[in-house]
């Protein structure tokens, strides 16, 4: 949505796909009460056994508040005195969270992720992904003054279309001032 070489301000909500994070999460599950079992039926190992089902279940609620209950948002966001702006954003329940916010203009390049991102000058990787395994991943080159880093999107083409349109408005801007 450009008019003129003007943005407009917009919001993506992906629908994930929470099929894959469930079926990790119930077989976690499954694997704890065996576990929990198999320590009350074999007094041996009784503290090692009922780490492992501590263990399990801590990665189990990570998964859950991760990946099940979680709503992410990408927005553009401008404002007169700032730069235009990507947040991202989580909600879980009624609560919302500033996850990030990405100045337009320090992003360097917006590319489709294929296997393992190389990693060789952006140490630094955030995962803004709501699906376990996300089928499109775009990848976010961003280097601001003080750091550089990776920021990966479950985002479809169009949007990464318009988000690069719009980077390069942003740094049009940020030269002529």
């Amino acid at each position: 949505m450009e008019m003129n070489g003007e943005m407009m301000d917009f919001t993506y909500r992906p629908k994930p796909d929470k099929r894959g994070a469930l079926i990790v999460m119930s077989a976690l599950l499954v694997f704890s009460l065996g576990i929990v079992i198999a320590s009350v039926i074999s007094p041996l190992y009784k503290g090692v056994i009922s780490l492992l089902a501590v263990i399990s279940l801590v990665i189990c609620v990570y998964i859950f508040t991760r990946y099940i209950v979680s709503d992410y948002a990408y927005a553009v966001i401008r404002t007169d005195t700032d730069a235009p702006t990507l947040v991202v954003t989580r909600t879980v329940g009624k609560r919302t969270s500033t996850l990030s916010a990405i100045a337009l203009s320090s992003i360097s390049s917006v590319e489709e992720a294929k296997g393992e991102p190389v990693r060789e000058r952006y140490e630094r990787k955030y995962n803004f992904c709501q699906s376990f395994s996300p089928k499109l991943v775009y990848v976010l080159r961003v280097k601001t003054r003080y750091e550089k880093f990776t920021a990966h999107l479950e985002i479809p083409s169009e949007v990464a279309n318009r988000l690069v349109e719009y980077i390069e408005i942003a740094k049009s801007r940020a030269e002529e001032e």
